[in-house]
């Protein structure tokens, strides 16, 4: 088995690029194929990424229209095949947000290269899905090597629809980057939220929670970061409501100061595959609250605390009892931090995909 593998990444989304970097490092010969544009869902919410040096940018086009209204957003990249046969990658991993388009030609054409699957999802509700489902369960899943699930409730998903060697690798992080630079006690009272601004990431329970929070701790501040369909709704709360701080959309490498300033992070949402920014906020020592959906529970562990979704009242008292109490804020501080390392830092994710790539070669 050679030592040096030459790896192909497709992610139509442009989120996979930190794993390039982390698998070069490690002496691979690394490509990330991803789409030319951000897709219009992310336009004006996505939070800015730097490519990978090694990026081939192609176009993305939605499959036509009779197919996307029965099965939703469907991203296909043209030329792709083309790109992947004159790399003649040993692997190629591709990058599923609950869609199938990026794994099927790579999976059902291949060119002599083994095909990993890595699923973002964690479960599949929408009416869509009656027909996408039972299609990647037969026409798709079985020309799949190997799969990766972001987390072991995406791993049951998977294993539900008939997926087989299905490993649970989470989403990474830079923990280099992001890092405590203030410690927990000389924080403000500054509850922080980043993300997209979805009625779905529950922004509407947070601020009745924050609001009530505010009676009982009255220096407390609501900083919000993001961009979205809420925006305008944010920006004229926060000129009516001192306590709301709407910041807007920052680059990633803002971030970290951003985190360092708040005493506890906040992610209310009633769906989340995962929840990267919880990642980032622990690795910076914030003590972070999520809800109990979806992959929130184990990307949190028992470095946080976890919240029932749509549960304002459970989420006031979650965000005074760290606000209030310092030893629980220390010590969530420091269990975040420490978990952020062990499971989601790039170099931690990068050895776990290196393994499994080698593992698949090996047949």
């Amino acid at each position: 088995m050679k030592s040096k593998m030459r790896i192909a990444i497709v992610d139509v989304f442009r989120g996979s690029s930190a794993l390039c970097n982390a698998l070069d490092k490690r002496g691979h010969e690394v490509y990330f194929i991803s789409s030319d544009k951000i897709s219009p869902r992310f336009a004006h919410s996505r939070i800015q990424v730097n490519l990978w040096k090694k990026t081939i940018s192609l176009p993305y086009k939605n499959l036509p229209l009779f197919f996307d209204r029965i099965c939703g957003y469907q991203p296909i990249i043209p030329h792709l095949l083309t790109i992947l046969e004159e790399i003649e990658p040993d692997i190629v991993n591709a990058h599923e947000h609950t869609h199938m388009t990026t794994s099927l030609p790579v999976a059902w054409f291949k060119r002599g290269w083994k095909t990993v699957l890595t699923e973002h999802g964690c479960i599949w509700k929408r009416k869509r899905d009656k027909i996408i489902t039972p299609f990647v369960r037969y026409f798709l899943f079985p020309f799949i090597d190997a799969f990766v699930a972001i987390t072991p409730a995406a791993k049951r998903f998977l294993e539900e629809n008939g997926a087989r060697n299905v490993q649970v690798i989470g989403n990474s992080v830079d923990c280099q980057t992001f890092k405590p630079v203030i410690h927990i006690s000389s924080r403000e009272n500054i509850i922080l939220f980043v993300g997209r601004l979805y009625a779905f990431k529950g922004i509407v329970y947070l601020l009745k929670a924050v609001k009530e929070v505010v009676r009982e701790i009255p220096d407390s501040k609501l900083f919000i970061i993001g961009g979205g369909p809420l925006k305008d709704i944010i920006r004229k709360l926060s000129e009516k409501y001192e306590w709301i701080h709407y910041l807007g959309i920052k680059k990633r490498k803002e971030l970290p100061r951003y985190y360092n300033m708040a005493k506890v992070f906040v992610l209310p949402s009633l769906h989340e595959p995962f929840g990267t920014v919880l990642v980032e906020a622990m690795a910076c020592g914030t003590p972070v609250i999520g809800s109990n959906v979806e992959g929130i529970p184990y990307v949190i562990g028992e470095a946080g605390i976890t919240i029932p979704p749509k549960d304002h009242k459970a989420l006031k008292e979650a965000i005074i009892t760290v606000l209030k109490k310092d030893e629980i804020a220390e010590t969530l501080s420091k269990k975040g931090r420490e978990r952020a390392v062990r499971l989601f830092s790039h170099e931690v994710a990068a050895k776990r995909y290196e393994a499994l790539f080698y593992k698949i070669l090996r047949g």
